[in-house]
């Protein structure tokens, strides 16, 4: 066959990364020898598809941006305790809550929020409308757990479960706060030690009695309440680790007893948690 009656644009249509015909060449005119003529028709449709492809670019781009701005919003203790606050008086007061059976955009959840967020400007004028607003909507879903939880039964399990979440990191930070000014504790122990001042490497330690569990001790004042909690050690864990941890807890312990406090909860070793070591665990922190 003579190569110049062969139409080179005799191949398949040009699509884009989604599949989408950019340039049907069913409707390309012919070759001839000396020019290649293209329909207007073919033209067209490929500039109404770019046309298409750079409204559609343009709209992801919004939809990332705002949602970008959202995940930045931030919002400040003070936000959110005028949040709570507000909201809370009206749960008191028997103006219209949200239900949260229901959307967060549904209709008379939108004019809850709205209320809210006018009552917190009314007591921080200075702060953004946005963080406000994000504080609104974090607020309406820590509810719709809370509804969620009540249905099956689970709030007393939540609330210890975050009451030993709360112990474990009251104790790290105590921990930490005690390294860093420590003059006894060498930079070097510092240094070394620092990769195990985390969760992880932390004991287990479960509520064995509580007051608060028991109607029979109703009348005993808040601050009189404690806890008696198993320490769950674990088994995997160095032998030089607990024992720097000891000596932070102990340290701990005195500045209690310098400042007239004493230790809120009673401890006592239970049997060892089930927990593994956790990734990336130094080969020194573990016992061999």
């Amino acid at each position: 066959m003579d190569q110049s009656q062969v139409n080179p644009f005799h191949s398949t249509p040009l699509n884009d990364d989604n599949g989408r015909v950019l340039l049907d060449v069913g409707n390309l005119s012919s070759v001839d020898e000396d020019s290649v003529t293209v329909s207007r028709q073919a033209l067209q449709q490929l500039l109404d598809n770019w046309h298409e492809m750079l409204r559609e670019q343009k709209q992801m781009r919004e939809e990332l941006d705002k949602t970008a701005r959202h995940k930045k919003v931030k919002p400040s203790l003070k936000v959110k305790h005028a949040v709570h606050s507000v909201y809370n008086c009206m749960e008191t007061e028997g103006v219209s809550v949200w239900d949260t059976s229901k959307s967060f955009q549904e209709a008379s959840n939108r004019y809850v929020s709205k209320k809210i967020i006018e009552g917190v400007n009314a007591q921080i004028q200075e702060e953004e409308t946005e963080a406000i607003s994000a504080a609104v909507r974090t607020y309406f879903f820590t509810k719709r757990k809370q509804r969620k939880r009540n249905d099956k039964g689970l709030t007393s399990v939540f609330r210890k479960k975050q009451a030993r979440r709360q112990r474990k990191h009251q104790k790290l930070t105590r921990r930490k706060r005690i390294v860093k000014e420590s003059t006894s504790i060498t930079e070097q122990e510092k240094k070394f030690f620092n990769p195990v001042l985390t969760i992880d490497y932390m004991s287990s330690e479960d509520t064995a009695s509580d007051f608060s569990d028991s109607s029979d001790c109703s009348d005993v004042p808040e601050s009189k309440k404690s806890k008696k909690l198993s320490r769950r050690t674990l088994s995997w864990r160095a032998d030089k680790v607990s024992t720097f941890f000891n000596l932070l807890d102990r340290r701990h312990e005195r500045r209690l007893k310098k400042m007239g406090g004493g230790l809120v909860h009673h401890r006592t070793d239970g049997a060892p948690s089930l927990r593994g070591a956790p990734e990336g665990c130094p080969g020194w922190a573990k016992n061999v």
